[in-house]
């Protein structure tokens, strides 16, 4: 069974949504005062301020959200999709092994996740081999080592750049 760790690679995996908040929590609370600080000192930078609290803030659902599938990971439901989502594969595979790799969520969040990889299937005589799958990072819809809201278009242009989306945009309504 696969998790996620916010620590790097060989960091310890998250056990329940409530750690991550609280870890959240005790990361963006030394820097409210320094927010408020920075406002009080010059009341023109708000939207300066509103940019730095939305990103950490969008950083720590990042945070919530890893905790929350790594909670949904150890569960009995969770493995059995993962049997069948396995056993149904384009390329099913006999034994697959667990493998380690970043995946970036959105709001630029990067977590490690540990899941299920089945190797490609190598055909005799085939000059090729049928590339593998990660079974339960596909589950969440991950691909290509990112969150479905990170490969929408909307979704990578708010986490590489940053900042907050423009809600009075059509694009967003």
């Amino acid at each position: 069974m696969g998790t996620i760790s916010v620590n790097g690679r060989h960091g310890k995996f998250s056990e329940s949504v409530l750690e991550m908040i609280v870890r959240f929590t005790g990361e963006v609370f030394p820097k409210l005062a320094e927010w408020e600080r920075r406002l009080k000192v010059d009341p023109q930078t708000l939207d300066m301020r509103k940019r730095e609290v939305w990103q950490e803030f969008l950083r720590g659902a990042g945070s919530v959200i890893a905790g929350l599938m790594s909670v949904v990971m150890q569960t009995k439901e969770f493995a059995a999709a993962t049997e069948r989502a396995r056993q149904n594969d384009s390329a099913p595979c006999v034994k697959g092994r667990d493998r380690t790799m970043s995946i970036q969520l959105l709001g630029g969040a990067m977590r490690w996740m540990a899941s299920l990889y089945c190797d490609g299937l190598r055909r005799l005589g085939a000059s090729h081999s049928v590339v593998g799958s990660h079974i339960e990072q596909s589950l969440f819809g991950i691909g290509k080592k990112n969150s479905p809201g990170i490969r929408s278009r909307r979704g990578w242009r708010a986490a590489s750049h940053g900042s907050p989306p423009d809600f009075k945009s059509s694009s967003f309504a």
